[in-house]
């Protein structure tokens, strides 16, 4: 949801933009039965899988997993975020989006911003014209006039107020040009002067090509840093952009793949040679955010980095990101003190093309590095690797994934796959946080009945109170459903009830699939008695879980409790003593168990 349109809003626009006549724009629909289906547009397929519910004002792609109501539709068909889709069909279907003061402050302070920030990257290219040292530096890295035009590289001239003297000319305001980070205020004279001087300029547009930062290069040795980008401003976040994106989006759709770079000058020669999927990361290396962005388009990349050691490190500190999101990733590594600008130049489009599909399994890229810096010839060097690469392993969001890569580390170092299972589960108690899903069958079995809980109150909303009276938002472990819950519960406190469509709205867009697939879930429930009886199974279940890890908190209290401190050992017992009886009760079926559960940990 956007922090810049009220709920109300949103799902004033959810309720005119009927998904069916919204998909329909985009999709030849067959109506077959009560819903209607489609080829899928967000992956190949020739038999229909692409499934669209009128009722309930959703869509399912039972072959790729997407899904949503018909913003997240919007976004996916136009690659665009879920505040414009908001606001595309609130345009479509003649819906006025009125803003408070404050949010129509925001939305004037970010359009002058935008509207400075194209000015300038005007500015810079119109000076190519009159310093010929930017157009020297860019024909001596080979780069053509047509990708200097397609991606408006330009130059920041000489002088410390140059770009400041000729926008204030233009009309805007030293406030805004030091918001858009393109002036800098002296700390010794309080006067201001041009960030960007004497080096070519890089313009850095968001994901849909509107200019929201610079990176530029120095033309002098003398001037340092060697790069320098503009700092995080109300448009730009470093770690939430890629550069290149822009362009390169509709191939990624297109091609279903992603390569990821490191500078510039590399991203644009990789167009320039028709390697249109290419994007750079801007100075530092892959955040978690960026791998959630590029999850939503592709399902593995690949990583080309320079062929030195720095390039090389900067592709082991992004892998962990793209474990954790279940990426598939592949590496290209150049040869050394060649970067893939360089590399183009000097060996051709073919032999480019030879290394990206010759790219190395991350694994077997990683356990070939991690090998290289060990003696696997005694047991101590191999032991230390060992538990390196388990570090990664740990990360493997899914089980089966996981084994897949312990069977072959197991090959590769003659050791058992259960005893690498140990080591990443010793890792895991150290380090609770490191394993991203449940993992023991207790907890998959506890998550699973968090499941049909959820699963339960999106088809019976009758069922809420009593299903969060006895199991609260706090008793779900997973955080992922916790969160899930604290939101449908939100929505019925609002509105008594539980619209699928418009609760979508409300939950982040990566996690709207989730809730849909939980929706369509077949638990073979075939009447309401059949569903009572599940239920009463799962409290019972849920309710031992709960007064077990209580009681441990307890046993763990005792342990620590002072022999003098025989008030404190009393609280305690007793609050045990109150925990067996609550779960006897628990396990006869009373529904007065936990609001007289309530324990005392002080």
């Amino acid at each position: 949801m956007s922090a810049l349109l009220s709920q109300e809003v949103i799902e004033e626009v959810r309720q005119a933009a009927d998904i069916i006549a919204v998909v329909s724009e985009h999709l030849a629909l067959k109506r077959i039965g009560t819903n209607y289906q489609a080829i899928c547009p967000f992956h190949a397929e020739k038999t229909p899988s692409f499934s669209v519910n009128p009722q309930k004002q959703i869509f399912k792609c039972f072959g790729c997993g997407k899904a949503g109501n018909v913003f997240h539709f919007l976004m996916g068909i136009q690659n665009i975020s879920f505040p414009e889709a908001v606001k595309a069909l609130a345009s479509r279907f003649g819906i006025s989006l009125k803003d408070d003061d404050t949010e129509s402050g925001y939305r004037e302070e970010q359009k002058s911003l935008w509207d400075l920030m194209e000015w300038a990257a005007s500015y810079f290219q119109q000076q190519l014209s009159y310093h010929p040292e930017g157009l020297e530096y860019f024909q001596k890295r080979s780069i053509s006039p047509s990708m200097i035009q397609q991606f408006r590289l330009g130059i920041a001239p000489p002088g410390w107020n140059n770009l400041m003297d000729a926008a204030k000319n233009a009309g805007f305001e030293q406030e805004s040009l030091e918001k858009a980070g393109l002036i800098i205020k002296s700390q010794q004279k309080e006067k201001f002067y041009d960030r960007f001087r004497n080096r070519v300029v890089f313009p850095i547009g968001n994901m849909e090509g509107k200019i929201i930062a610079f990176g530029a290069r120095a033309l002098s040795s003398e001037d340092h840093p060697k790069y320098l980008n503009s700092p995080e401003t109300l448009l730009f976040s470093k770690s939430k952009t890629l550069y290149g994106w822009h362009f390169a989006k509709n191939s990624i759709l297109e091609q279903k793949s992603l390569i990821i770079m490191e500078g510039y000058t590399d991203v644009l020669m990789a167009h320039q040679y028709g390697f249109n999927t290419a994007v750079a990361t801007l100075g530092t290396a892959l955040t978690e955010e960026h791998t959630k962005i590029i999850k939503r388009y592709v399902s593995s990349v690949i990583l080309l980095f320079d062929g030195d050691s720095a390039g090389q490190k900067a592709a082991d500190r992004s892998i962990h990101f793209f474990v954790k999101e279940g990426i598939n990733v592949h590496i290209v590594v150049l040869p050394e003190d060649l970067d893939p600008c360089d590399f183009l130049i000097k060996y051709g489009k073919d032999a480019f093309q030879e290394r990206i599909e010759r790219a190395e399994d991350f694994w077997d890229f990683q356990i070939k590095t991690i090998a290289s810096h060990h003696d696997l010839t005694n047991t101590s060097g191999k032991r230390y690797a060992i538990q390196e690469i388990s570090k990664t392993i740990s990360l493997i969001p899914d089980a089966i994934s996981r084994r897949l890569v312990l069977n072959r580390v197991g090959e590769i170092f003659k050791i058992p796959p259960e005893i690498l299972g140990s080591q990443i589960a010793s890792l895991a108690k150290n380090n609770p946080g490191i394993i991203a899903k449940t993992e023991s069958i207790k907890e998959k079995l506890q998550e699973e009945d968090e499941k049909f809980l959820l699963w339960t109150v999106l088809h019976y909303p009758e069922k809420i109170e009593q299903i969060f009276f006895r199991y609260t938002i706090n008793d779900f472990r997973n955080p992922g459903w916790k969160d899930i819950a604290k939101k449908i519960y939100e929505y019925w406190v609002d509105y008594n009830t539980v619209n699928l469509a418009s609760l979508l709205s409300r939950i982040d867009s990566l996690v709207a699939p989730e809730l849909v697939h939980l929706y369509h879930a077949n638990y073979g429930i075939v009447d309401d008695r059949a569903l009572d009886e599940r239920l009463n199974l799962i409290f019972k279940g849920l309710a031992k879980e709960k007064h077990l890890l209580e009681l441990a908190k307890l046993k763990q209290m005792l342990w620590n409790v002072q022999p003098m401190q025989q008030e404190a050992k009393t609280k305690i017992l007793q609050n045990a003593r109150h925990l067996c009886r609550a779960h006897i009760a628990s396990q006869k079926g009373s529904t007065e168990i936990e609001s007289s559960s309530t324990l005392t940990f002080s």
